[in-house]
């Protein structure tokens, strides 16, 4: 028997049904729309904040198996190193999430994304990761607190894609220059510790202010340093560590200019200068909490304590032991639906009159803009700072961030405290796909000082 196509009849429609209908068909469009535009914004911003969205119903399951994907030049112990979970154990939510936000933490990935996929009566997990190139030229400049640097070299934050990372650099600063060498294996022996040498031959000018207009007196700093570290950072919201400096300080006019070298213009070529000797600086530090990075942004925070000792090697009566104690608390917020960036620090810290090259030095590049470099100095300080971070343009390959930011910092020495607030705005320029790119300009107003100042560099301010 033939088979014909089924066919329907078309009922007649007449002229007022047809404008009920077309105003049906607008309306439904009106309703349809905003869920749709909520999604595409969703997507959007799943694409440019990682979200880790795990189906509860999976996790609880064996799992099967872990499988990688997207690695291209990162040897993959480094990502397996990272991770909570274990084939034949039972898949905790928590655990991935935590492994997760741990690659991301590393520094050399772009993105981190994950997937259970349910096989029989086991899971498997499956990560995807967006490698950064790592493998990069330094060269930096930079002004803050009126001093000039320059930063000429090379670093591999990913070394042979082991997560080695090796930097070694010549340095400029106001006229003075250096040269450094460091090599920090992250995940020594594949445990979470963390260890770093750090070989230095250093020069630096000292200035001391006693008003804004300028330096009162100087001295010329020669240095050699060597610096062992250790850190244990098993458990990553509590990390403790120990470091050891070992310097031979070596002082003179011989860098400053012609003008400093004068006694009239310079009060130390009268009174002599800071003395020569080596000395062993050891340290120990906790950290609870920590930061964690979702690309460029922050969120959450950490305190971070100090004890220093330093310790003269020679017996000269010109030096003495001294005690150091530091407190540093940093948060960042990163607002929902957005990628608001609220960043904030504060730093305490006090010590025992301690030798003139190794008081507390606040001001600058370190720790305020808009003032002289290490523009206050002393036995104990204070200091804030506040950004709000938002980027006006956000890509793969460039981030365009405007920052607004207030600083402040105290000093207390020679029986008085001295310090200064300055307000300012500025902007960076990230490239996410590169491992630690961020060039840096801002304009601060030194409210002490009444003047306006222009500091850029790499990477945030803090």
């Amino acid at each position: 028997m033939p088979m014909h196509p089924q066919t329907t009849a078309v009922p007649h429609v007449t002229r007022p049904q047809r404008c009920w209908i077309g105003l049906a068909l607008v309306a439904s469009l009106l309703h349809v729309a905003p869920p749709l535009r909520a999604s595409t914004k969703r997507e959007s911003l799943r694409t440019d904040r990682q979200e880790t969205r795990l189906n509860p119903k999976l996790c609880g399951k064996p799992l099967k198996a872990v499988v990688i994907r997207g690695l291209t030049r990162t040897a993959e112990v480094v990502v397996r190193r990272e991770l909570l979970m274990k084939p034949g154990e039972k898949l905790q939510c928590d655990a991935v999430r935590e492994s997760v936000q741990r690659l991301r933490n590393l520094g050399i990935f772009r993105r981190v994304d994950v997937h259970l996929t349910p096989a029989a009566q086991t899971v498997v997990v499956s990560l995807r990761v967006d490698e950064k190139w790592t493998l990069l030229p330094i060269f930096s400049a930079g002004r803050g607190g009126g001093r000039l640097f320059l930063q000429a070299g090379a670093q591999d934050s990913n070394l042979g894609g082991r997560y080695l990372q090796l930097q070694g650099y010549w340095w400029m600063f106001a006229g003075t220059h250096s040269a450094v060498i460091a090599l920090t294996d992250p995940r020594l022996f594949h445990e979470r510790f963390q260890a770093t040498i750090v070989v230095e031959h250093g020069n630096r000018n000292r200035y001391l202010y006693e008003t804004g207009q300028g330096p009162s007196a100087a001295w010329s700093r020669h240095r050699e340093r060597v610096t062992l570290a250790l850190s244990d950072v098993r458990q990553p919201k509590r990390t403790y560590g120990l470091q050891t400096h070992l310097l031979w300080d070596r002082f003179s006019t011989r860098l400053l200019s012609d003008r400093l070298k004068l006694h009239d213009n310079n009060t130390l070529v009268g009174t002599g200068l800071p003395a020569d000797g080596g000395w062993l600086l050891a340290s120990a530090w906790a950290r609870l909490g920590r930061i964690d990075k979702d690309d460029y942004l922050e969120r959450r925070g950490y305190v971070h304590l100090a004890a220093t000792l330093g310790q003269p090697l020679f017996a000269e009566t010109a030096q003495k032991t001294w005690i150091r104690g530091l407190i540093e608390a940093k948060w960042a917020w990163l607002a929902t639906g957005t990628r608001l960036n609220l960043v904030a620090r504060i730093r305490l810290g006090a010590q025992t009159q301690a030798h003139p090259a190794h008081r507390l030095f606040v001001g600058g590049l370190s720790a305020v803009r808009g003032y002289w470099e290490g523009r206050f100095a002393g036995e104990r300080m204070a200091t804030g700072n506040l950004e709000a971070r938002l980027p006006s343009l956000h890509g793969r390959v460039l981030v365009l961030q405007h920052v607004v930011f207030a600083d402040t910092g105290w000093v207390h020495g020679g029986g008085k405290w001295q310090g200064g607030v300055s307000l300012g705005t500025g902007v960076r320029i990230i490239m996410p796909l590169i491992a630690r790119f961020v060039a840096r300009l801002d304009v601060a107003w030194a409210a002490m000082d009444d003047d306006w100042r222009i500091s850029f560099g790499s990477q945030q301010f803090f």
